[in-house]
């Protein structure tokens, strides 16, 4: 009846009612109210597939600066002021740069708006997606002095891992004290006061892996084959796994 009122009032020849009007207008907010989660999701969809063409990326870049080291992964991540050569993020920066590729896939575009901006953003290459710098049977954490600072250096040798498709390379990363992503992660600790894993994606965090690979990992996971005690939801509010 409504629909066949539409298109006469359409032609010129009838009016609403008061009642129809309300009708109308409380179908369009009924379908409005079912159409905008939908559109929020796919939304966060879409990012998370850019997180992750970013992570795959970023992977690659550091697995080829890597192959130029002699198969050795290397990153300052934490201490007294490192030098920005000594992180990760500045050695593949300058491979990129030489292939005049940007330097955007270093961060998560959930997190806006850490991006590469050396003026508004002068420490970019701590603001980045996370090296997984956890000490193993075969990566190891030590203190360098250089210049009279003490710092710690993270190393990786891509040989000594004995399973490349479960060795967590990189992964979306969040800072204790502030909303934006960090460089590394040091620690599984839940209480750790430097980089944590970030769960911002549907309640996964996305990772790369050495042999190149991405998942999208719930917290279960990250604690029962990774051992991370803990990190960050997508406020920033610390999550216990």
């Amino acid at each position: 009846m409504i629909a066949g009122k539409v298109l006469r009032w359409w032609a010129g020849d009838a009016a609403f009612t008061l009642l129809e009007l309300l009708v109308v207008i409380t179908v369009c907010l009924v379908l409005a109210a079912l159409c905008f989660p939908l559109l929020a999701q796919s939304k966060q969809n879409a990012l998370s597939a850019r997180c992750v063409g970013n992570l795959r990326q970023s992977a690659a870049a550091l697995l080829q600066v890597a192959a130029d080291k002699g198969n050795t992964i290397t990153s300052a991540i934490g201490g007294s002021g490192p030098p920005r050569k000594d992180f990760w993020t500045a050695q593949v920066a300058d491979a990129l740069a030489t292939e005049g590729r940007s330097l955007d896939i270093l961060y998560c575009p959930v997190i806006a708006p850490w991006r590469h901006d050396p003026v508004a953003n002068p420490v970019w290459y701590r603001r980045t997606y996370g090296l997984n710098a956890v000490s193993t049977s075969y990566a190891k954490q030590e203190t360098v002095t250089e210049n009279g600072t003490n710092y710690t250096v993270y190393t990786l040798h891509l040989a000594a891992v004995p399973k490349p498709s479960q060795h967590l390379l990189l992964i979306d990363s969040a800072y204790a004290t502030g909303k934006f992503q960090w460089v590394s992660i040091s620690s599984t600790s839940a209480t750790s006061s430097t980089g944590r894993v970030q769960i911002r994606h549907s309640g996964k965090a996305n990772a790369a892996f050495l042999d190149g690979h991405v998942e999208a990992l719930l917290p279960g996971i990250l604690k029962m084959d990774y051992g991370f005690q803990g990190g960050f939801d997508e406020n920033f509010e610390a999550l216990r796994f």
